[in-house]
C-alpha cells in the first residue's frame, strides 16, 4: 500500500519540489547534434539559393521557346538582336583581355541571363518549329 504514495523514480533530479517531474528542455543528443543541424540548415539554404534562380531561368527559357515554336514568329526581334550583339561584344572583350569576368561578376551574370532568355530561347523556338515541320 505504501507503493501508492512513493514516487516512481528514486532519482533526485526527476522530482520537482511541487510533486511534478523535471525534464530538460532539450535532450542531450539534440545539444550534441546542434552544430550538425546548423550545418545542414546552411547547406539547405545554399542549395535553395542556387537552385531557385536556375529553375526560374530554365522555366522562362522553355516557355519562351515554346511560344516561339507555337506562333512561328519572334515576339521581340529587337531584344534578340541586342542579345546577339551583347554576346558577340562580351566574347570579343573577354578574348582580347579587355573585360575581366572576375572583376565584374554581376555584369557577366546579368548579360548571360539576358542572352539566354532573349536570344537563345527564341532561336531555340525557331529550330524547334523547323524540326516539327519535317
Amino acid at each position: 500500500m505504501n507503493r501508492m504514495f512513493e514516487s516512481r523514480s528514486k532519482n533526485w533530479y526527476d522530482e520537482d519540489s511541487e510533486g511534478g517531474t523535471y525534464s530538460p528542455p532539450m535532450a542531450w543528443r539534440d545539444i550534441l547534434l546542434f552544430p550538425v543541424y546548423i550545418v545542414l540548415f546552411f547547406i539547405f539554404i545554399g542549395i535553395f539559393e542556387l537552385l531557385a534562380p536556375l529553375v526560374i531561368v530554365l522555366h522562362e527559357f522553355y516557355s519562351t521557346a515554346k511560344r516561339v515554336s507555337d506562333s512561328g514568329e519572334l515576339e521581340y526581334p529587337g531584344l534578340t538582336l541586342t542579345g546577339a550583339g551583347l554576346a558577340i561584344l562580351l566574347l570579343t572583350l573577354i578574348s582580347n583581355h579587355i573585360f575581366d569576368v572576375a572583376d565584374h561578376p554581376i555584369i557577366t551574370f546579368c548579360a548571360a541571363i539576358f542572352v539566354i532568355i532573349f536570344t537563345l530561347a527564341p532561336l531555340t523556338g525557331w529550330v524547334w518549329l523547323l524540326l516539327k515541320q519535317k
